[in-house]
């Protein structure tokens, strides 16, 4: 199960209208399962590693087409709030009753793995559908080019462009 490119599954999960793990694609496994004749508990641990894999293998398309993490933060200590520096002795201080004021270590930003995780786990949870037009529905490319230009999502609507790019019928045969 491993070895599969797992495309088509993608394709489900980044498409408006099938995007719940738990839904179709979890119906389909169970689905081939039963045909299998397999026992519930293999259908239950199928079903996981293939909701398991397709995440995983999304979360690395959209890794590879990341760009370099470069932003970090430099900060002087006279730049954090309430610093005092030590420019006294600890005579001076207590007799003025100056007291420094240990600096906070800033929060380290969010890794890309991280808000990559909160955009998968986001566009799980969010409602959008695809739009009527006067030509009819919206096609999911135009819905992903739309969530890119609204600046809804980062990193999705350019996974979604590689994952839709492959016509699953061309898609290696998997099972």
């Amino acid at each position: 199960m491993r070895t599969c490119s797992y495309v088509w599954e993608m394709q489900m999960l980044l498409h408006p209208n099938l995007k719940q793990p738990d839904g179709a694609l979890m119906e389909m496994v169970k689905t081939c399962g039963k045909l299998r004749r397999l026992d519930d508990d293999v259908i239950r641990r199928n079903q996981s590693v293939v909701k398991s894999t397709v995440k995983q293998k999304l979360r690395s398309i959209m890794r590879d087409l990341a760009p370099p993490c470069t932003e970090q933060i430099n900060i002087s200590p006279q730049q954090i709030p309430g610093y005092v520096s030590d420019a006294f002795s600890d005579d001076l201080s207590e007799l003025f009753n100056i007291r420094t004021i240990a600096a906070e270590p800033a929060t380290p930003p969010l890794l890309h793995e991280e808000v990559m995780d909160e955009e998968l786990e986001r566009w799980f949870r969010d409602p959008s559908l695809l739009q009527a037009t006067a030509k009819g529905p919206e096609s999911v490319l135009h819905f992903w080019k739309r969530q890119q230009e609204s600046g809804t999502y980062r990193f999705l609507p350019s996974a979604a462009r590689i994952v839709f790019a492959v016509p699953a019928s061309s898609a290696q045969i998997e099972r």
